[in-house]
C-alpha cells in the first residue's frame, strides 16, 4: 500500500515539472504563442475635393522696356547722374559731353550757311537781270545759260550749307544723352572725364513702366494657357512673397537654342520683384472638381510601386496607385483609392497587407 502512494506521487511531481496543464490559452495567445500587439494608425476618410493643376516654372523680372543709351558723337564726360538707380523724367539728361567741338562746328556751320545765302541770293538777283536783258535781245544765248547755271549752283551750295547747318546743330544736341521716357537709371558705364566713342552705350535705363515676368514653356504646356490668365508669382528663395500677374503675351514660335515658347507674365503690384530677380511662377493648367486627393505623405514606394494602406474590419489593406497631378501637399489618385476608403495617414510606413491596425484617431 505505501509502495503504490509512492508511485502516485512521484508521477503527480513528473506531470508536474512537464506542464501537464492541457487547459485553454490565455487571451493574446495562439497554439500556446503570444499574439502581436496591433499596429496603431490615423486614418482620413477620402472625401472629392476640388483642386486647380497647376504649370510651375522659374524665370526672371524684366522691365517692360529695357535699352542702352548712345550718342552718335561721343565724347568727353563733363557731367553724370551722381547715383545710379536715380529715377528720370523723359527729356532728363543722364550724361553731358564737352560740348565746345561741336560749339566750333556749328559756328562754321553756320557762317558757311551764311556765305552761301548771300551768294545765292546775288545769283538770284543776277538771273533776273540776264533774263530781262536777254528777252530785249541785248544778251546771247550763251550769256543766259551762263547765268542760270550760276543761278542754280548756288542754290545748291545753300542746300548743302543748309544740311551741314542741320548736322551742326544735331551734334550739338548729341552732347547730351537724355531719357527717352519716364524710367530708373540702372548703370552708367563711365564717370567724368572719361572718353566715349561714337555709338558706345552708356547709360542703362529701364521703364518705370509695369515689369514682366518672363518663363520658357513647352508646346504641350504653352497651349493650355491664354493671354489674360491669372498668374501667382513668388521669389524663388523667399516663396511666401506673392503677387499676381496676367499672361501678356504669348510668343508664336520656339526659342531656336531651348525649344521652348516664351511667356510675359505683366506684374501691375506696385511692390512687385525688382528687375533680374528669380521668381517661381504658377499657372492653372486645369481646374479639377470631385476628385481624390490624398495626402503625398501617405503614398509609400517600394519597389518603384505606389502604394497606400487601407482600414478595413481592423486590417491593414495595401492598394496599388495610379497617381496624376501633385498639388501643394496633396496628389491626385487615379486609380486604387475611392471615395468613403479608411486612408491610413499615419502608422502606414511599415504595415503589410492584412495586418492587424488599431485606429487611435480619424481625421
Amino acid at each position: 500500500m505505501k509502495q503504490r502512494s509512492w508511485i502516485v506521487i512521484v508521477l503527480a511531481s513528473i506531470l508536474a515539472s512537464c506542464g501537464g496543464d492541457t487547459g485553454a490559452a490565455s487571451p493574446g495567445e495562439k497554439g500556446g504563442q503570444s499574439l502581436p500587439a496591433p499596429t496603431s494608425v490615423e486614418v482620413e476618410r477620402v472625401v472629392p475635393r476640388s483642386a486647380d493643376a497647376l504649370i510651375r516654372a522659374t524665370g526672371t523680372v524684366e522691365a517692360d522696356r529695357d535699352v542702352w543709351l548712345s550718342s552718335e558723337v561721343g565724347g568727353r564726360i563733363v557731367w553724370r547722374l551722381p547715383d545710379e538707380g536715380a529715377g528720370v523724367a523723359a527729356g532728363e539728361p543722364i550724361v553731358r559731353f564737352d560740348r565746345e567741338p561741336a560749339e566750333i562746328g556749328l559756328s562754321r556751320a553756320e557762317a558757311g550757311h551764311e556765305a552761301a545765302l548771300a551768294a545765292a541770293e546775288h545769283a538770284e538777283r543776277e538771273w533776273t537781270r540776264v533774263r530781262e536783258l536777254h528777252a530785249a535781245g541785248d544778251l546771247t544765248d550763251s550769256e543766259r545759260d551762263g547765268a542760270e547755271l550760276a543761278q542754280r549752283t548756288a542754290l545748291a551750295g545753300l542746300r548743302d550749307a543748309a544740311a551741314s547747318l542741320r548736322a551742326a546743330e544735331r551734334v550739338l544736341r548729341e552732347t547730351v544723352v537724355i531719357a527717352p521716357w519716364d524710367g530708373s537709371v540702372a548703370a552708367i558705364v563711365a564717370d567724368i572725364g572719361a572718353g566715349i566713342a561714337p555709338g558706345q552705350p552708356v547709360a542703362r535705363l529701364l521703364s518705370s513702366d509695369t515689369p514682366r515676368t518672363v518663363i520658357g514653356l513647352p508646346a504641350a504646356e504653352i497651349v493650355a494657357i491664354e493671354v489674360g490668365d491669372s498668374a501667382r508669382v513668388s521669389l524663388v528663395d523667399l516663396s511666401e512673397r506673392r503677387w499676381t500677374g496676367i499672361v501678356s503675351s504669348l510668343a508664336t514660335a520656339p526659342d531656336p537654342a531651348t525649344r521652348t515658347y516664351r511667356v510675359e507674365i505683366a506684374l501691375p503690384d506696385a511692390t512687385a520683384p525688382r528687375i533680374g530677380m528669380a521668381v517661381q511662377v504658377e499657372l492653372v493648367r486645369e481646374r479639377l472638381a470631385e476628385v481624390v486627393m490624398i495626402p503625398q505623405s501617405a503614398v509609400v514606394v517600394r519597389r518603384g510601386s505606389d502604394l497606400a494602406f487601407l482600414e478595413r474590419d481592423g486590417s491593414a489593406r495595401r492598394r496599388l496607385l495610379s497617381l496624376g497631378e501633385r498639388i501643394d501637399d496633396r496628389v491626385r489618385v487615379l486609380e486604387g483609392v475611392e471615395v468613403d476608403d479608411r486612408l491610413i495617414v499615419v502608422g502606414h510606413e511599415r504595415l503589410a497587407d492584412g495586418e492587424a491596425v488599431e485606429v487611435r484617431a480619424e481625421r
